[in-house]
């Protein structure tokens, strides 16, 4: 049976929005632990230390969550079935549209998993689960100096073994208030996949496992490859060239699915649409190998509601820092028929040509 400790983790300046997230949800029964001394450097990590201590006497898992999230409807039941499923991992519940895992979450979508695995150089700490005596002894944790407390959960957990996975959908939104450590010029940051309906969702579904994952990088505008050694490395070729996709097709593909949305091609230009196109190329390349042989086209597969909503978000993620939200959501449209477009293309490819997985490494 899960028993289940909550706190909000709040800096003094944002603690209005931290207790109207705890009256919002009495059924969390919400403590909120503040930085006491805010204007001394390394407030995240010194106010997480304190938060993840917290954990009632009797808790199975300690709930931590930001004074900037919003949480989905019927968000206690949702997150104890999760918990039920995963009891012994770190549960992540919220993924940022632009991040690394966000594309590791799109997969996941893709192929009906709720479960991905975290990618980045960080672990998403707006709103994290940890299993009580795990979380307990994060606050002694100091191989890591600060200041940030995504960073050092991150090596925590390696440390400690603890596996971590990021829910699909996400269970909590970023409220989207001035960032106070510095990350505004990232843009707009929003969930992967937020539902605010989550409905039923089975949480005992395995976790997604590429070896590969395509990203996009939202500062210079490229396609690029995550690959899983012992570890996850970037890669500056995309997916394509692991798959052996001859880069006349690409270029052809791409070129013609952009010729067909000129006014998107016209606000964001050609170098920029085709690098996001190529990572939804990619995603769709990688997820064909998941599904395995047999499934057919991706079409009902993004027609469902997670998947949809996942790739729907991927403009928004992907263009953050190089375009305007308002310019974005204006074009959304072709946006999205953009990134649909090449998610499709890339799994026909993949399911049809005579291609073999990874034809040559591209690291020793």
């Amino acid at each position: 049976m899960t028993v289940l400790s909550a706190v909000v983790m709040a800096q003094p300046a944002r603690l209005r929005a931290a207790e109207e997230l705890r009256d919002r949800h009495p059924e969390l029964d919400l403590r909120i632990v503040v930085d006491p001394t805010p204007t001394v450097d390394g407030g995240p990590l010194r106010t997480a230390r304190m938060a993840w201590d917290a954990v009632a006497p009797n808790a199975t898992h300690h709930l931590v969550i930001q004074d900037d999230s919003a949480l989905c409807a019927s968000f206690r039941e949702q997150l104890e079935r999760a918990i039920a499923a995963k009891p012994h991992h770190a549960l992540v519940l919220y993924a940022e549209w632009g991040s690394n895992t966000s594309y590791a979450c799109r997969l996941a979508a893709f192929v009906g998993s709720a479960w991905a695995e975290p990618i980045d150089h960080y672990l998403p700490t707006q709103a994290l689960v940890l299993p009580a005596e795990v979380a307990r002894g994060f606050s002694s944790f100091l191989e890591y100096p600060g200041p940030h407390d995504d960073m050092a959960m991150l090596g925590y957990l390696a440390r400690e073994g603890v596996p971590a996975l990021a829910a699909m959908p996400n269970l909590v939104e970023d409220s989207s208030l001035p960032s106070l450590v510095g990350h505004d010029f990232l843009g707009h940051r929003a969930s992967v996949c937020f539902l605010a309906e989550p409905g039923t969702v089975d949480w005992s579904t395995g976790t997604v496992a590429p070896t590969t994952v395509p990203v996009f990088d939202p500062v210079t505008g490229q396609s690029m490859s995550l690959v899983k050694y012992h570890d996850w490395r970037r890669v500056l070729q995309p997916v394509t060239s692991r798959y052996g996709v001859p880069p006349a097709t690409v270029l052809e593909l791409g070129h013609a699915t952009l010729a067909r949305r000129p006014a998107a091609l016209r606000e964001f230009g050609q170098r920029l649409l085709h690098g996001m196109w190529l990572t939804a190329f990619g995603l769709g390349l990688v997820a064909a190998d998941l599904r395995g042989p047999g499934t057919g086209a991706l079409d009902l597969v993004l027609a469902g509601p997670v998947a949809h909503a996942a790739l729907k978000t991927m403009p928004y993620g992907a263009l953050r820092v190089l375009a305007d939200h308002r310019q974005i959501a204006h074009h959304r449209e072709e946006l999205w028929q953009i990134v649909a477009a090449g998610v499709e293309q890339g799994c026909r490819v993949r399911l049809t040509a005579d291609l073999r997985h990874i034809v040559c490494p591209i690291l020793d």
